[in-house]
């Protein structure tokens, strides 16, 4: 039943129910039914089902960092930037959990398509605050961020301040510089 709903993208709803009713024929899903509404949400993020992924996270009694950040990120991919960022506020109000570099990525990349300084320096600023200053994923977020409103000297401080540079963010970083100088 779960791989015919997958493979019509269809959500199956009731996950205690499910998980009781079958729990002679697989009894793991009774120990980990909790995980698997986040599980499916990935799942279904993944598979760019965005409403069946919005629907099972409505419902969901437990949600945890991976079930908030794939969705976040999916609403960045996806170009709902100000919804990712409604989520976000959301995740911060409500999860008990400490953010991690995934979402603050995802986070930075929606007020980059957004074009929000504002939104940008609020999420620097908590970057900062949280320790991710020299994350690599947090920090090549910022420095496109920046880099792409005209801000090269802010853009060149991130980058000076990782801790892991790979040659195509150099690359990156050394064509765009070029680029605002001339």
């Amino acid at each position: 039943m779960i791989l015919q709903s997958l493979n019509k993208g269809k959500l199956v709803v009731n996950w205690p129910t499910y998980c009781k009713s079958h729990a002679r024929t697989f009894p793991p899903l009774i120990t980990i039914r909790k995980s698997m509404p986040t599980l499916w949400c990935w799942v279904f993020t993944n598979m760019n089902l965005l409403s069946d992924a919005q629907k099972l996270f409505d419902v969901m009694s437990h949600r945890n960092l991976v079930t908030w950040s794939s969705m976040v990120s999916m609403y960045t991919q996806h170009g709902y930037n100000v919804e990712a960022l409604v989520l976000f506020c959301r995740f911060m109000r409500s999860c008990s959990e400490e953010s991690n570099e995934y979402i603050l990525a995802s986070v930075v990349r929606a007020c980059t398509q957004l074009g929000s300084l504002s939104h940008a320096l609020q999420v620097h600023a908590f970057v900062v605050k949280g320790g991710f200053v020299q994350d690599a994923y947090v920090g090549t977020s910022l420095i496109n961020f920046y880099t792409k409103h005209g801000y090269v000297d802010e853009a060149r401080f991130i980058f000076d301040g990782l801790e892991v540079k790979t040659s195509h963010m150099d690359h990156n970083y050394s064509r765009v510089c070029k680029t605002w100088k001339k």
